[in-house]
């Protein structure tokens, strides 16, 4: 197989999307060295080092005399950013994503407060401004999701906990994946369900401007119950996802 660029991360990419999804399965003994660098059509160099990554991440671990076997998922770094994008190409992705969101559900509403609390007036001005951004997409799905994911990052970095904040940045590969699932999924989406909205769309774009205006009026109480319904509006979606 020919490669080019960093032969490194793309065999990483590689055996961990593999691992993750359940194409090399737990207990699995994997090549020696030798065997896959040539399977792989890289140097050893590149082979031993790229085990060496994902046995870091907890995904294999080297044995004397058995090999280097894939190891248990709950044994998995499960926040590192590379391990949640490869969990996330597989069949249970919707799932995940339901996994992921109880964590989010833990961390957001907190910072929704906290920025409303603590972050200063050009902040909480800022995270209008990409509420603004994102009902002026309403029709254009990219760029909702661009202007999400700034109001996220707003959120979290204006809320003044820099440990809230940071593990709400290792979630963002994930945040991005799911709205990329999700945002097209709204059109979708039955519009009943969405009453007594007009829409699913519309009905998302309520929720968020009640998140924003609540932190740029400074009302941490309402700001965290308004993000904690949200998030738990996305998980009502991604449940009726998995049934469809």
């Amino acid at each position: 197989m020919k490669r080019s660029g960093n032969l490194y991360q793309q065999v990483v990419d590689e055996l961990g999307r593999a691992i993750a999804v359940g194409e090399l399965a737990e207990g699995t003994v994997l090549p020696t060295e030798a065997d896959l660098a040539r399977n792989l059509g890289v140097s050893r160099t590149v082979a031993r080092e790229a085990l060496k990554s994902l046995a870091a991440r907890g995904m294999v671990r080297a044995r004397p005399k058995a090999g280097t076997r894939v190891e248990p998922r709950e044994r998995w770094s499960a926040l590192d950013p590379d391990v949640i994008r490869w969990r996330l190409q597989g069949e249970d992705r919707v799932g995940y994503l339901k996994s992921l969101l109880e964590l989010r559900i833990l961390v957001e509403p907190s910072a929704a407060r906290l920025a409303a609390e603590r972050a200063e007036k050009e902040r909480r001005q800022a995270i209008w401004q990409a509420f603004e951004a994102l009902a002026a997409a309403r029709n254009d799905p990219v760029s909702w999701i661009d202007a999400a994911a700034e109001m996220q990052e707003l959120i979290l970095d204006g809320c003044g906990n820099e440990v809230i904040a940071g593990l709400g940045r290792l979630l963002r590969s994930a945040v991005l994946e799911s709205r990329h699932f999700t945002r097209p999924a709204l059109d979708a989406v039955p519009r009943e369900l969405a009453a007594p909205y007009a829409s699913p769309v519309d009905e998302a774009l309520a929720r968020y401007e009640a998140v924003a205006r609540a932190i740029r009026d400074q009302e941490p109480a309402h700001a965290e119950t308004e993000m904690r319904s949200l998030l738990e509006r996305v998980g009502q979606l991604l449940e009726h996802l998995s049934r469809t």
